[in-house]
């Protein structure tokens, strides 16, 4: 099944028990997407590779972190009328 289908899937489940797609965004589907890196954290770390899974912990959130919010902010800049930058 297709991520697609998925968060329609999703949706349409958010409908019948009534809860908004913001919640669902924040809650059930954010938990879907962390349990990939959650089992692919502790296979690296059963592998012995302890110090790559802590890293990649703290590290693939932070750089979709930074990513994220990068990119909003610089289509935010792009966006306005009339902007230059500052000396």
């Amino acid at each position: 099944m297709s991520t697609i289908m998925h968060i329609l899937l999703m949706q349409v489940f958010g409908v019948v028990i009534k809860i908004s797609d913001g919640i669902l965004g924040v809650t059930l589907l954010a938990w879907g997407n962390s349990i990939q890196d959650s089992v692919t954290n502790l296979t690296m770390a059963r592998r012995g590779f302890p110090r790559m899974a802590i890293g990649a912990c703290f590290g693939g959130p932070l750089l979709n972190l930074l990513i994220g919010v990068g990119l909003a902010s610089v289509v935010k800049l792009l966006k306005k009328e009339n902007w230059k930058l500052q000396n």
